[in-house]
């Protein structure tokens, strides 16, 4: 069994508007760097997805971000999701239809 090291995928930027929190991507890596929404709907649509929100409104409850929504810029799709900061280096990010336990979860790290 081959266990293959994680490519960076993008760099993002967490930033906080009164109570909700936002996340944003500031660089793509892997052919998507100048990439537009071409998928994206309303307002979004054919946007850079540079400066885009991918994950929007969301507010902390307790040791969790809840209630917002997370947006795939490859299908242009929008989900629920909550985000669990696991450790100092690690967020666990779901993004969900209806229930939590309808959707795809994946782990940011930082890096250095």
């Amino acid at each position: 069994m081959m266990i293959r090291p994680r490519k960076k995928k993008a760099i993002i930027e967490v930033y906080k508007i009164r109570d909700q929190y936002f996340v944003k991507n500031v660089k793509n890596y892997g052919g998507a760097e100048n990439g537009l929404c071409s998928s994206c709907q309303g307002d979004k649509r054919s946007k850079p997805i540079i400066g885009m929100g991918k994950i929007e409104n969301i507010k902390k409850v307790g040791d969790v971000f809840q209630n917002g929504t997370i947006m795939d810029s490859k299908n242009g799709k929008t989900y629920n999701c909550y985000i669990k900061l696991l450790d100092k280096n690690k967020l666990k990010v779901r993004g969900y239809l209806g229930i939590a336990l309808l959707g795809g979860t994946q782990y940011w790290m930082t890096r250095k």
